[in-house]
């Protein structure tokens, strides 16, 4: 999934609603097949919406688009997921193909829509604005302008921030909290330099802070 943010006045945001509405209706597709560019729109309240589209006007219909527009806290959130989804009698043809035995993939895998939009909808719900010196005071993962609380499972999060600052220069930040060693990281200091020392890197402090 894919979050952007952006912070914006709320008759900005209604307007950019409109105009993406109106633009996804009238979407063009190279067959016939494949039309309409816009399958469903999911109105979750008047702060919160989400486009099934296509993905453009030539990727076939049974690939498409979930994009949910969020607006919470002066911030406005586009967020996308990718689907798959071959319910479409018109694709019977194209999902037998899919699901041949010797693919080896599950019936589930035809049709992703229904998880993909139950996960869209609950990261939605636990999506809010942030200002930069905010710090939240709930568990969860600050991204740009926003904050994404802890759900009752516990997600895997792959996350990385990237700040360039010139053409020669960036500072990346990156946390996996699905990587579980039996020791933590300082403890591992000594394997790891090996690596730091190809990657001409150092560590600049370690210990308890």
């Amino acid at each position: 999934m894919n979050i952007s943010s952006q912070r914006l006045y709320r008759p900005a945001f209604e307007q950019r609603i409109e105009l993406r509405e109106q633009s996804l209706q009238y979407g063009h597709t190279v067959r016939t097949v494949d039309r309409p560019f816009l399958k469903q729109v999911y109105r979750l309240s008047e702060n919160a919406v989400i486009f099934d589209r296509n993905k453009n006007e030539s990727v076939p219909g049974f690939g498409r688009i979930l994009e949910g527009h969020l607006y919470i806290n002066g911030v406005a959130f586009i967020l996308t997921q990718d689907i798959t989804d071959y319910s479409d009698p018109n694709f019977a043809k194209e999902r037998a193909f899919w699901l041949r035995k010797e693919s080896g993939r599950p019936e589930w895998m035809a049709n992703t829509k229904p998880a993909k939009l139950a996960e869209l909808k609950d990261v939605m719900s636990r999506l809010s604005g942030r200002k930069d010196d905010e710090i939240p005071t709930q568990p969860g993962t600050c991204i740009s302008e926003g904050f994404i609380r802890d759900g009752n499972g516990k997600p895997k999060e792959d996350i990385t921030f990237v700040y360039p600052h010139s053409p020669v220069f960036s500072f990346v930040v990156w946390s996996n909290n699905a990587l579980k060693e039996s020791t933590n990281m300082l403890e591992r200091s000594g394997e790891i330099q090996s690596y730091l020392t190809q990657a001409n890197a150092r560590t600049l402090r370690k210990g308890k802070t």
